[in-house]
């Protein structure tokens, strides 16, 4: 059946933004061939008492059919770079792409 959500998506995996990733579940191989990812770098606010502190986070999109089920502990090597997957990933809200945060040297 033509789901055109998930084929928007897919175009916007393969357009200007995206970047070509290696990724490589938690203690194993990378996956043959490279995935598209879409970043997404952002400020956060965390807590620390009565103070808030700006801090940046870091989100990267990865399309299901590219990566079933993403792990804490995987990692996107992106030109060289390696970002380590940190937290549980959450799918969005379309369930089409993984949403996980996995903080780089920015």
């Amino acid at each position: 059946m033509y789901d055109p959500f998930a084929m928007a998506l897919g175009v916007l995996h393969r357009a200007a933004g995206s970047v070509a990733a290696v990724y490589t579940p938690a203690g194993g191989d990378p996956l043959p061939e490279p995935i598209r990812v879409i970043r997404k770098a952002h400020q956060a606010d965390l807590a620390f008492g009565d103070t808030t502190i700006p801090t940046r986070a870091t989100t990267w999109s990865i399309m299901r059919a590219d990566v079933d089920q993403p792990t804490a502990g995987a990692s996107l090597t992106v030109d060289g770079q390696i970002f380590e997957i940190i937290g549980e990933p959450r799918l969005s809200a379309e369930g089409l792409a993984w949403i996980v945060e996995a903080p780089g040297d920015e």
